[in-house]
């Protein structure tokens, strides 16, 4: 029996791309993460949502206004955040993927994989956000991950997918 509860406890963690707590040590690379909102794991994808405590994104990422400049840091391994106030996330994404289309299918892939891992409400919700001009789209092409903030609702969801 005793050998059974450490097993249980591996396996559960194994069958998560990552837990709540690394997910938020993601999202605080970049921004200031605060109450969370949902959180949704499996093996290959995982969807969070956070109020944010602060309307300033870190040091650590790079902002881009343009698609042709961001492509040149994502092929560098760069995160890079996207925002301009009268475009949404999805011109963003479209806009990128016409400048490079592989660089822009990780960008979708990423954004699209982790539905398995997002309740209804949390589907609607990043729709939403997408759908929002002036929302920040972040993405680190090595981690397959990104970020969606509106600033002005003082949210975030982070999606990451293995591929």
């Amino acid at each position: 029996m005793r050998l059974v509860v450490p097993i249980l406890v591996f396996c559960l963690a194994a069958c998560q791309l990552q837990t709540e707590d690394e997910a938020r040590a993601a999202l605080t690379r970049w921004l200031y993460p605060g109450e969370q909102l949902a959180f949704g794991a499996e093996r290959r994808c995982v969807a969070a949502a956070y109020r944010l405590s602060n309307t300033m994104i870190r040091a650590r990422v790079v902002r881009s206004d343009f698609a042709d400049q961001a492509v040149w840091h994502i092929q560098r391994g760069q995160a890079v955040a996207l925002q301009h106030p009268d475009q949404t996330p999805h011109d963003l994404s479209v806009a990128l993927m016409s400048s490079n289309l592989a660089r822009g299918l990780g960008l979708i892939t990423a954004a699209t994989g982790p539905r398995a891992c997002m309740t209804d409400a949390m589907a609607r919700g990043t729709y939403t956000l997408m759908m929002t001009p002036g929302a920040m789209l972040i993405y680190d092409p090595v981690a397959y991950s990104v970020v969606i903030a509106d600033f002005d609702r003082m949210v975030a969801v982070y999606l990451r997918t293995r591929y």
